[in-house]
């Protein structure tokens, strides 16, 4: 759960929403139930520590792929960072502040081959519980 990252009275500043971390974290499954596919990749973190403080720098990349009944489906690529301002009590690290600062985005029609060689067969990922992941758990 991403709410267990934050401490209670976090706030995030993510443009479209900017307030308390955990109401963002109960509104966003809703919010990107928009999207068909979505995945996020964080990578090259950059922390310094400042005793019970840490301040941190992570890049992500995500990508967004919306389907539309007319078959216009879109693709959006977004890269950006995270600037986090961490606390430590009592022994635990959470996010007290998270910033999302967008680099660069791409939004284009779809390119996806979804079919045909060497595409038959392979599992295609999609929303609990219908996800191959959930079949693995035995969702």
């Amino acid at each position: 759960m991403l709410s267990c990252t934050y401490w209670p009275d976090a706030t995030v500043a993510y443009g479209g929403f900017n307030g308390n971390a955990h109401e963002f974290c109960e509104m966003l499954p809703g919010a990107i139930r928009v999207y068909t596919r979505t995945q996020h990749v964080i990578s090259n973190t950059c922390i310094e520590f400042r005793n019970d403080r840490a301040l941190a720098e992570t890049y992500v990349t995500a990508y967004h792929y919306r389907t539309d009944p007319g078959g216009d489906d879109t693709e959006m690529t977004y890269l950006g960072r995270y600037l986090d301002t961490l606390q430590k009590r009592d022994d635990v690290w959470k996010i007290l502040h998270r910033q999302v600062v967008m680099d660069w985005n791409q939004n284009t029609r779809a390119t996806a081959t979804l079919e045909g060689p060497p595409f038959d067969g392979v599992a295609r990922g999609c929303r609990h519980p219908d996800d191959p992941l959930d079949h693995l758990l035995g969702s």
